[in-house]
């Protein structure tokens, strides 16, 4: 890799300085301040919208809609995820005495049928954070599992039953 310039430098240091400084500012505001500070961040991002999505597009060189699914469905599809995640987080100290998780087999065992990695990781380290990466290891494993298998294996089982 290739050193940056000097002049280069100077300007990343100034630029992170005044990001420095701009949060040090928001610590000190108010809520309203701080609305305001949102709104106007979701009027440019709004503003630009197609920009993004164009420079999207021309990054994965892809269709919106690669897949031909509607925005809908895709919209759906994450929503879900949110929502096993967030119940995954609320219920797992709940229950965590009930199913014996405090021990590192059994949040592995627990991550492995769960699957979802965020909500396995934040429900865990509310019931004994040295269980996280157990519980992590195998829900992130489930998940690669599941999006490099499924497919193939679907594909094929389609194949022989057509």
């Amino acid at each position: 890799m290739t050193e940056l310039n000097e002049q280069v430098k100077n300007q990343i240091d100034d630029v992170f300085a005044r990001q420095q400084r701009y949060a040090l500012e928001l610590r000190k505001s108010d809520y309203k301040q701080r609305l305001a500070v949102l709104d106007r961040f979701e009027q440019a991002f709004r503003e630009s919208e197609e920009k993004i999505y164009q420079s999207a597009a021309d990054d994965f060189s892809k269709p919106q809609a690669a897949i031909g699914a509607s925005s809908d469905l895709i919209a759906i599809s994450i929503a879900a995820g949110v929502v096993k995640t967030i119940f995954v987080t609320i219920i797992t100290p709940l229950v965590a005495k009930k199913i014996g998780l405090d021990n590192p087999s059994t949040a592995m065992i627990f991550g492995g049928m769960i699957g979802t990695t965020s909500g396995v990781a934040a429900g865990l380290a509310a019931t004994d954070p040295k269980l996280v990466p157990y519980g992590a290891l195998t829900a992130t494993f489930y998940t690669g599992m599941g999006v490099l298998l499924c497919p193939s294996v679907f594909y094929l089982l389609m194949v022989y039953l057509l």
